[in-house]
C-alpha cells in the first residue's frame, strides 16, 4: 500500500473501524475475567476482579451433567438410553405385578391342598404317596407302622399333589425375586444417569443401553412364562401390594 493510500479517508476510516472493534473484544474480555496477556486499558483491577468471580459463579451454576449435556452426541446417546430406560423401568413393573399375582395364587392354591389334605389326630397334615408311604407336608416321611393306622378319606390330596403346589410356589417366587432384581438394577442406572455431579460417560451411557435392552429381553422371556402359567387373576388386585405369601411349612 502506498504512503498516500495509507493517509487516504477510506484507509483512515477502515483502520478506525476495526480499531472500535478490537477495543469492544478487548472490553468484553475484562468485563468476562479472561486472561489474553494484553494489559488492561478499560476496568479498574478491583472491577476486574469482581466481574470474574461473577462470571465463575455463573458457571457453578452449570452442574457437570448439563455441561456434557451441551456436546451433541452425548445429548442424544443419553437421551435416547434415558427413553429406553423409562421403558424398560415400565416392563419391569408390569411385570413384578404378575409375577405377584402368581405368587399370592400359587400359595393360595397350596393353602387349599394343604386344608384338604388327610389330618391326624395331633392335627398334622399327612400326604400318601402312589408307593403306599405317608409324608407330612414339610417332607418328612412317616414310620409305616403311623402310616398303616390312617383311615385315608376320600378325595384327600396325594404327596404329588402337594408337591406339585409347593414347586409351582417356589418358581413363582424365583421369578419375582429374579424381576425384583432388575428393578433394582434399573434403578442404580437412573441414579447414575441422574447423577448432577458425576454422570456417566459416553461408554457407560453405552454400557447402560446395551443392559436395558437386556434387561428387557429377559423381561419378555419372563413374562411369556407368567402367561402360560396364570390361571387366574383378582379382579380387585391392588396394583402396589407385592406382599408375597407364607412359605408352605
Amino acid at each position: 500500500m502506498s504512503e498516500d493510500n495509507h493517509y487516504s479517508l477510506e484507509a483512515i476510516n477502515a483502520r478506525d473501524r476495526a480499531k472500535k472493534h478490537e477495543d469492544f473484544a478487548d472490553l468484553q474480555d475484562e468485563m468476562a475475567g479472561r486472561i489474553t496477556g494484553k494489559n488492561a486499558r478499560f476496568l479498574s483491577a478491583k472491577e476486574r476482579s469482581r466481574r470474574a468471580g461473577q462470571n465463575a459463579d455463573h458457571k457453578e451454576n452449570f452442574s457437570k451433567l448439563q455441561i456434557m449435556l451441551a456436546d451433541a452426541a452425548y445429548r442424544a446417546a443419553y437421551t435416547q438410553t434415558m427413553s429406553d430406560l423409562s421403558g424398560a423401568e415400565s416392563a419391569v413393573y408390569d411385570a413384578l405385578i404378575d409375577a405377584a399375582d402368581q405368587v399370592n395364587q400359587a400359595q393360595s392354591d397350596l393353602d387349599d391342598t394343604v386344608a384338604g389334605a388327610q389330618t391326624l389326630p395331633d392335627g398334622t397334615k399327612v400326604f400318601r404317596n402312589d408307593d403306599g408311604s405317608v409324608y407330612t407336608a414339610d417332607g418328612r416321611k412317616l414310620d409305616d407302622d403311623v402310616a398303616a393306622t390312617i383311615d385315608w378319606k376320600d378325595g384327600a390330596p396325594s404327596w404329588e399333589d402337594v408337591q406339585t403346589k409347593q414347586r409351582a410356589l417356589e418358581d413363582a417366587k424365583q421369578r419375582h425375586t429374579k424381576l425384583a432384581g432388575y428393578d433394582a438394577e434399573l434403578a442404580r442406572i437412573r441414579k447414575h444417569m441422574e447423577d448432577e455431579a458425576n454422570p456417566p460417560t459416553q461408554e457407560e451411557i453405552d454400557a447402560y443401553k446395551k443392559r436395558i435392552g437386556e434387561i428387557e429381553t429377559e423381561v419378555s422371556k419372563t413374562q411369556d412364562i407368567e402367561t402360560g402359567l396364570k390361571t387366574s387373576k383378582p379382579e380387585d388386585a391392588i396394583v402396589h401390594d407385592l406382599a408375597l405369601g407364607p412359605s408352605p411349612t
